[in-house]
Order: structure tokens, then C-alpha cells, then sequence
């Protein structure tokens, strides 16, 4: 996320409706913003079989974010730094990752009932708006592209003509990536869209979401 901390983990748990015995936070004292979890493992099983096997596992993160973290907490801790490195001139990356339920597109995108549940992605473009009004050093222009990738395929859901008419996803243009002599990933028939405006971006936004 930046020039001196090349991948930091975090951890988001989604609120349970009763508390899990099975696992424990703990801080790390050595490094105030390491965060460590411990799974208890069951060693119980049918039939009364027990298996040989260790019965925790521990696992550590830059930091961790119980269920009562809010929406800005998570951008305050993860999506501002990776904007300002971007600004910085640093490929900047936030991976979600997690099984089907888990809270990642409530995560990124934000939920919809209220303004306050807006996710990392919104609101990391709304920071880059403000972040490009400020600046007067340098002009900052900023563009949007839009992909999926399915199977192994990638497909553009900013490709014009397409927006809300196709009836399924290989209908959309697909996206071959190759790299360049120099070590550079390019990917041939992704469109990119300038944007003159936040309100440019979300209506960029919606057409990806809607596709």
C-alpha cells in the first residue's frame, strides 16, 4: 500500500447474532497494530473418532475489525492509504477475500440503507475527487474501467452498446491481458472512461453494477 509496506492483511468479521468461544483476539505487544486470532478446533466427532490433529490455530494481521466496526473505520484504516499511495504514484490494490456470505460486497461496495453504509469503492472515489480539487501542484486526472473475470475470462462491463442490453456475459467484449517487453500487464480491449467528475464516476459505477 506503500513504498515501505509492500501487503498488509486485514481482517473484517461480520456481526454474529451470539459470541463464537471458539475464537480469540489478542494484541500483539511487540507491534501495537498487529492482531493475532485463535481458532479452537472441535476434537469432537461421530462415532466417538478422534483424530491426531493440533487443536487451535493461530493467525495473524495488520489488524483485525470486529463486528462492530463501521463502514469509515474501514476506509480510515485500509482505502485512504492505498488512495494517497495511489496519488503517490504507487499501484495500490484492496483484495477482498472470503466465501459466499461473508460480508465482501457490503465491504467494497456498501449496502442500501443509509448514506453511512457506503462502501470502500464510493468512497474511495470521493476522496480522489477531493483529494484532485485540493491539489495544485500537479494536475490529477482520473479514469475508470470496469472488468469481471469469470472462468478465467475477462470481460469489459463499460463496453459501449452494452449498457443493460446484453442478456448474457459472453456477450460483452473479452479482455486478453499479455505482457510488454518491459515486464508491463496490459489488457487489450479494456476500455477506459475519463471522468470529469465524482458524478461522472458513480454513473460509471452503476453501468459496471448494472452489467
Amino acid at each position: 500500500m506503500s513504498a515501505d509496506s509492500a501487503i498488509d492483511i486485514f481482517l473484517r468479521l461480520r456481526p454474529t447474532q451470539k459470541q463464537i468461544k471458539e475464537v480469540s483476539i489478542s494484541e500483539d505487544k511487540t507491534e501495537i497494530e498487529l492482531r493475532s486470532l485463535r481458532s479452537m478446533i472441535s476434537k469432537e466427532t461421530k462415532d466417538a473418532f478422534i483424530n491426531n490433529t493440533k487443536d487451535s490455530a493461530t493467525f495473524k494481521f495488520n489488524r483485525i475489525f470486529d463486528g462492530t466496526a463501521k463502514q469509515e473505520d474501514i476506509f480510515e484504516a485500509i482505502g485512504r492509504e492505498a488512495a494517497d499511495s495511489s496519488l503517490e504514484g504507487f499501484n495500490s490494490t484492496i483484495f477482498a477475500y472470503g466465501q459466499t456470505g461473508s460480508g465482501k460486497t457490503f465491504t467494497m461496495t456498501g449496502g442500501t440503507d443509509s448514506y453511512h453504509q457506503r462502501g470502500l469503492i464510493p468512497r474511495i472515489i470521493s476522496y480522489l475527487f477531493d483529494r484532485a480539487k485540493s491539489t495544485t501542484e500537479k494536475e490529477i486526472t482520473l479514469s475508470m474501467s470496469y472488468f469481471e473475470i469469470y472462468n478465467n475470462d475477462g470481460y469489459d462491463l463499460l463496453h459501449k452498446g452494452q449498457e443493460g442490453n446484453r442478456s448474457q456475459l459472453r456477450d460483452l467484449p473479452r479482455i486478453q491481458p499479455f505482457e510488454t517487453t518491459d515486464n508491463h500487464l496490459v489488457l487489450k480491449g479494456l476500455s477506459v472512461h475519463k471522468t470529469e467528475n465524482e458524478e461522472d464516476a458513480f454513473n460509471i459505477l452503476f453501468v459496471g453494477d448494472t452489467n
